[in-house]
């Protein structure tokens, strides 16, 4: 769902018993019925929970009764950190600075076996081919390297990066 225009981020989590996609969209940019058909293509629809009637309505025109309406009592849960970003995860560019956007779109890219290097900058772009030809010989050499969550430690962490590249 992350490589769908107008989707800026997205995590896994489980609600009724579902292992959902929970996703934050610009409405400006993709309405809600184009998403809920994007879902549907990717095979995303086995439950649709809704939080407004218009939505409830949406989605039931479109996918029947697996529309329905996210209940107080179904507070979803986070999955745990190995079904997060799963692509990026299992791949050596989880060491790469990335903020949120790009952690989503550059996991969807790698999950759909897709282009990922427009999504980054010359920098990363960079750091991302050193980070590749460093793990090719030693895959290790870079354990314990994972971007960080917080948006305002990527600095200290790209410097710490660079050095572990010897840049």
């Amino acid at each position: 769902m992350g490589s769908i225009e107008g989707v800026y981020a997205t995590s896994a989590k489980w609600r009724g018993g579902f292992e959902v996609v929970s996703l934050l969209y610009d409405p400006e940019e993709l309405d809600y019925s184009s998403l809920v058909e994007k879902a549907k293509q990717f095979k995303c629809t086995a439950k649709v929970f809704t939080y407004t009637e218009a939505q409830l309505e949406t989605a039931t025109e479109l996918v029947g009764d697996k529309a329905v309406m996210a209940e107080d009592s179904q507070s979803p849960r986070f999955a745990s950190d190995s079904d997060q970003k799963y692509y990026l995860a299992n791949s050596p560019l989880r060491s790469l600075p990335m903020c949120d956007y790009q952690i989503t779109k550059v996991n969807a890219a790698l999950g759909m076996r897709q282009p990922y290097a427009s999504l980054l900058s010359p920098r990363q772009r960079k750091l991302a081919a050193e980070i590749l030809e460093t793990v090719k010989s030693d895959q290790n050499a870079l354990a314990g390297y994972v971007t960080p969550i917080d948006a305002n430690k990527l600095g200290a962490y790209a410097e710490k990066l660079e050095e572990a590249l010897g840049k």
